[in-house]
């Protein structure tokens, strides 16, 4: 009888053992998906605002391309970085020829 009591309470104790190890394991994936989630959304707000600056300065730089040089054709700066449109609002004052922006930026 104290056999079957000892075989009766160690499988107890390795169904207690299971269910912690089940639970652990449980929570472990929750916080690692609910960390991956705010992982996510800081990385898509830091690729969003990036997007925005470039929209932006993009936008400010095509103004400034269509004013002082209206005939030109300015496509070229869709396919720029933030960097390159950065540098072609500091230097359309400086660079009076069009084709030596142009040339200044797409080297960069």
């Amino acid at each position: 009888m104290i056999n079957n009591n000892d075989n009766f309470f160690r499988r107890a104790e390795i169904e207690r053992e299971r269910q912690i190890i089940t639970y652990r394991m449980k929570k472990a994936k929750d916080g690692g998906i609910e960390l991956g989630i705010r992982k996510g959304i800081e990385l898509g707000k830091s690729e969003g605002i990036e997007l925005g600056k470039r929209e932006g300065i993009y936008h400010t730089l095509l103004k400034m391309l269509f004013a002082f040089y209206p005939n030109e054709d300015a496509q070229w700066i869709e396919n720029c970085t933030l960097e390159q449109l950065t540098l072609a609002i500091d230097l359309i004052l400086t660079h009076p020829d069009y084709q030596e922006l142009k040339q200044t930026i797409l080297s960069y």
